[in-house]
């Protein structure tokens, strides 16, 4: 199959093209450098963020196209990567069409951000799934959402176009870019952690390995076209937690410390120096979202390899050095 991607130097679309390329499929990358780290892929020098940049010839006569492409530092960036970059995939996916009257599935990775990470409701019970209204919050998920109805709207309009849309949770592995992941680890391993408030909180993550083979699942099985997946493995973060310190032979971490009066105290003494913990850190060790991934099931019967404490041994081995444990 003759398959493009964006995105593809990124911590998940390079995980991704590389297992493509295992199976046989013949790849073609966009990359602003003139040659690309992986033999026997085919590099097209482009931008996303520039119009007039030659798109077609990345797109032309593919068969599907993961846009894995996206902007997690710079918010300046965000809305024309997300929004204008993926405007002008499309249009050169309208003229690849135009030009080979062929089909072209659509795959596209977005967040589960859309769906509103934190706010109101995060720190309360509640279940996120496909049908939970659109809320996305901050200027990541905001423009990462407006691509995603980008996509579906040009579904609408063009018959030889179909899509895919998968919203994974916090996606973690030992080259992740997000460092609160591999940061949490190291506060067990020294005994600083400790839980924030008594309710249980739980643990939006899903490993690259599973979000990788939702996406090519995506790809081969046409039950999936026309559809919008979460994927998630979430589990108390308790059990995250212990799993870390067994794989790190310390103690499980039995601190807890008051919910408000650290929102308080972070949100005087914040501004004015720099902190470990900040509000953001307290919302993801409080939040009590759980994300439903019973549809990619239900649909076409993806789940998880493994549950998250399974996969923390495997992943402080390979993490020992980021992680300072050697």
């Amino acid at each position: 199959m003759k398959i493009a991607i964006t995105g593809a130097s990124g911590f998940i679309g390079n995980s991704l093209c590389s297992e493509l390329l295992s199976m046989g499929h013949e790849i073609s990358v966009l990359t602003r450098k003139s040659e690309f780290s992986m033999a026997s892929v085919k590099a097209v020098k482009g931008n996303l963020l520039l119009d007039g940049d030659d798109l077609q010839a990345l797109v032309d006569g593919v068969d599907a196209i993961y846009h894995c492409a996206g902007e997690i530092k710079d918010e300046s960036l965000m809305a024309e990567l997300h929004i204008g970059g993926t405007r002008r995939m499309l249009d050169a996916v309208r003229e690849s069409i135009k030009k080979n009257r062929k089909p072209v599935h659509w795959i596209q990775l977005s967040s589960v951000g859309a769906y509103g990470i934190d706010g109101p409701d995060s720190h309360r019970k509640r279940i996120i799934n496909e049908q939970s209204p659109e809320s996305p919050l901050g200027i990541y998920e905001i423009t990462k959402t407006a691509s995603d109805q980008l996509v579906r709207e040009f579904s609408s309009q063009e018959p030889l176009f179909s899509f895919t849309i998968l919203r994974p949770t916090i996606v973690i592995g030992s080259k992740m870019p997000n460092e609160s992941f591999h940061a949490m680890a190291r506060m067990i391993k020294r005994g600083f952690f400790f839980r924030v408030g008594r309710k249980e909180a739980i643990a939006n993550y899903v490993h690259l390995d599973d979000v990788v083979g939702a996406l090519i699942k995506c790809l081969n099985d046409s039950r999936s076209k026309g559809r919008v997946f979460i994927i998630s493995n979430d589990c108390p973060l308790a059990d995250v937690v212990a799993a870390f310190a067994d794989s790190m032979r310390v103690p499980v971490p039995k601190w807890v410390m008051p919910e408000t009066l650290l929102r308080l105290l972070v949100g005087i003494v914040g501004p004015w120096m720099r902190l470990p913990l900040t509000i953001q850190r307290i919302n993801a060790l409080t939040r009590q979202t759980h994300y439903s991934s019973k549809l990619i099931y239900e649909t076409i019967g993806y789940v998880p390899s493994a549950s998250i404490p399974e996969i923390i041994p495997k992943l402080v081995d390979e993490s020992a050095e980021r992680l300072l444990l050697n």
